[in-house]
């Protein structure tokens, strides 16, 4: 598992080349005329990592989704209890309660 976010960021630079033609390459696809390597290059340079880091967020995402979802049903299964209780336990005192003169 991982590196989906960054193979799709390879596809989507690896579309542009096609989009640009043949004689398309990571020297013309980067560089600003006239100045060697250009902004885009650097950024470019920043966004594999950020990519990267991505595909760890995305788990640890899933894995909080999961906490959650088993904090609730834990909480729907508290609240079920506590009904049996509350139902066990008032049965009874209401059947003392009509003995009582008050």
């Amino acid at each position: 598992r991982g590196g989906g976010a960054l193979r799709g960021g390879r596809a989507l630079l690896a579309a542009a080349a096609l989009a640009l033609g043949p004689a398309c390459t990571d020297r013309t696809l980067f560089a600003a005329p006239g100045l060697g390597e250009g902004p885009i290059d650097n950024k470019v340079a920043t966004l594999e990592p950020m990519l990267a880091n991505l595909d760890s967020m995305d788990g640890a995402i899933q894995s909080m989704t999961h906490a959650t979802h088993t904090m609730g049903r834990a909480t729907q299964y508290m609240q079920a209890d506590m009904g049996r209780l509350s139902y066990s336990v008032g049965r009874p005192m209401s059947f003392m309660n009509a003995f009582m003169p008050w």
